[in-house]
């Protein structure tokens, strides 16, 4: 006999009484259910309002207009993603605006793109690794091959939220390159490593006579750091002598400033006093004393460049006839910097 007959042959004997009894039992649980499923979603509502109004306090403190932060908070919801992180790290702010845009044709791709600005997100520092063809710097300078034997020059022209424009260098009929067609492009990002990466042909355009080929944007990129590009910014000790020294005396007259920055190679260096360099030249050798942590190294060195900036000079130091062992040490800080950023990157992209 089904269990429903059951019941209802079982409910024909019941007494008045007993009838009652199930039914007020009834109600009871009910209303405990009621109760229960009303109170969670009562305090998930309650959440989200916390939520959204944190959000648009963060938002309006990290400089961005109503229409933004409203938009920012809407991709946080399709994404299904913290809309708070988005403010705070620059992996989840992309993948939720490669995710809205894939989503919405219509995506307004310029209001994309000041947001992204006000929230510092336009450019990668050298020391952080890029993540996304997206942080490649417009006018950067690479490599693609054209066929067999075949290798031209070419420049990121333009971009968007999609895709990508390389124009190709003295090239005006690029043969081996359709639509469709895969190409490979190889460039050397300055004070970070040489990357290349590989994406089907969409499109071969014309601008002013020269061809340039439409990519769409890709994660893959693929980095080959060598030794001597390894570099990191820092806030180092570092002092500048014109005199230099034998092997048994230290220079005198130093000039004292910090590095901005250090690699394996060189460094870049700006005064503490501005006036006190102001001998120093283009070409000019000088001795160097960096100290990295609790290690003081002692370096030929040459001012490969001078730079004005807000802050005052910076001088592009190359490093001369460095020994091994202070070429690891240098090597090793910059790792171990390298490292940090690394973890924080991780990080981000578990987010």
């Amino acid at each position: 006999m089904p269990r429903f007959d059951t019941v209802v042959e079982a409910a024909k004997y019941m007494a008045p009484t007993d009838t009652l009894s199930f039914v007020i039992i009834f109600l009871f649980f009910a209303f405990l259910v009621a109760v229960f499923v009303g109170g969670s979603f009562l305090s998930k509502m309650m959440h989200h309002k916390h939520l959204k109004e944190h959000f648009f306090r963060l938002a309006d403190e990290r400089g961005l207009a109503q229409d933004q932060a409203e938009l920012l908070w809407q991709m946080s919801r399709e994404k299904e993603s913290d809309a708070v992180l988005m403010l705070e790290y620059k992996a989840p702010f992309e993948k939720a605006v490669d995710f809205y845009v894939q989503q919405h044709d219509d995506a307004d791709e310029k209001f994309i793109a000041k947001m992204r600005k006000k929230l510092g997100y336009d450019k990668m520092p050298t020391f952080v690794p890029l993540m996304h063809s997206k942080d490649i710097e417009l006018y950067q300078g690479g490599k693609v091959k054209l066929g067999p034997g075949r290798i031209a020059d070419v420049i990121l022209h333009d971009k968007d939220e999609r895709y990508m424009y390389w124009l190709l260098h003295d090239v005006e009929n690029p043969r081996g390159i359709a639509a469709s067609s895969l190409v490979r492009i190889t460039f050397l990002r300055d004070g970070d490593a040489i990357y290349n990466f590989e994406a089907p042909v969409l499109e071969v355009l014309e601008d002013r006579g020269r061809a340039v080929v439409k990519l769409a944007h890709t994660r893959e990129l693929n980095r080959n750091q060598r030794r001597e590009l390894s570099r990191v910014e820092c806030s180092c000790p570092a002092a500048l002598s014109l005199k230099v020294p034998d092997e048994t005396q230290e220079p005198a007259a130093w000039i004292e400033g910090l590095l901005a920055d250090i690699s394996a190679s060189g460094a870049k260096w700006h005064p503490q006093l501005l006036q006190s360099a102001d001998a120093l030249q283009v070409d000019q050798q000088v001795t160097v004393r960096i100290q990295l942590e609790e290690e003081i190294l002692l370096v030929r060195a040459k001012i490969a460049s001078i730079k004005r900036a807000e802050q005052g000079k910076y001088y592009g130091l190359q490093f001369m006839d460095l020994p091994d062992e202070q070429k690891d040490t240098i090597y090793n800080y910059v790792l171990n910097q390298q490292k940090k950023f690394a973890q924080l990157l991780h990080f981000q992209k578990e987010i």
